[in-house]
């Protein structure tokens, strides 16, 4: 047997809308042939990753990997920390993305491609990243925690997401994404809202986006934050000030493209700590 981490798997059956139902027997018999060794636990429905995570790191397990898209390993992700604090600093993420995004990969090199991804699960090797903490209330007013990895955000990007999630057993990827963006940009109002940066910046200003970037892509491949590192110890903080439907519209390709930090009313700034 191969030099490994103890390894558990944590797989998404429902993500790619169901189909990772269908396609996790082909990558299992992959994951045989190359004689990786793993115990494999299925998700039960959203908000369950996290528990299968935090459960497997203080069962010993070495590594978890999340078998899914970006929701699926922002949960895993979750299960490695504890009151913000993580379970076992020494454990290691592994990321098999078959879901329908695969936004965070882009940004650490992972080929999208699962048999592929395989590959960076053998052996030790790791590297460290960083990861950030966001603190809000939720729709019932209850004072949330969560650990992301990849991108944390504010304004018509929230509103989006929140249209996706009311999909709840409908079609999600890349079209449906881009579907509720459209409805969201022509419903949503841009807000005031009072931006603190470390000590480099404090105003109030009326912004339609605002974007905390570990990584560079949300969205299903839109490249907000194009200079982003996921290992620089900072935020790259996107902010995407008051425009109308009509001007985020026309600037969408800059946006997939990575070009929009060019536009006059977006600013970037860099800091560690953001309100």
């Amino acid at each position: 047997m191969p030099d490994q981490f103890k390894t558990c798997m944590i797989l998404n059956p429902a993500s790619a809308s169901g189909q990772t139902r269908q396609t996790w027997p082909v990558l299992e018999a992959h994951l045989k042939r190359v004689d990786f060794q793993f115990d494999l636990r299925a998700t039960t429905g959203p908000g369950t990753a996290p528990e299968l995570a935090r459960q497997a790191i203080q069962e010993g397990f070495e590594m978890v990997v999340a078998i899914g898209g970006d929701g699926t390993i922002n949960e895993v992700v979750n299960g490695f920390f504890e009151d913000g604090r993580p379970l076992n600093p020494e454990a290691v993420l592994g990321i098999l993305c078959v879901g329908t995004g695969g936004d965070f990969i882009k940004s650490v090199g992972i080929p999208r491609n699962a048999k592929q991804a395989v590959n960076t699960l053998l052996g030790r090797a790791t590297r460290t990243i960083d990861v950030g903490q966001c603190s809000f209330v939720d729709h019932f007013g209850k004072q949330v925690e969560r650990i992301f990895v990849n991108i944390a955000d504010i304004g018509v990007g929230g509103e989006t997401v929140e249209r996706i999630n009311r999909r709840s057993g409908k079609s999600t990827g890349k079209i449906p994404y881009f579907l509720s963006s459209l409805v969201s940009l022509i419903q949503y109002k841009n807000k005031k809202m009072r931006i603190q940066i470390d000590d480099v910046f404090d105003e109030e200003r009326v912004v339609s986006l605002l974007a905390v970037a570990n990584g560079q892509y949300f969205g299903g491949g839109m490249h907000i934050a194009p200079q982003a590192k996921v290992d620089d110890q900072q935020f790259d903080v996107v902010i995407v000030g008051d425009i109308g439907t009509f001007t985020f519209l026309a600037n969408l390709r800059r946006l997939y493209a990575g070009t929009i930090l060019s536009h006059p009313r977006v600013d970037l700034f860099r800091g560690r700590h953001v309100k």
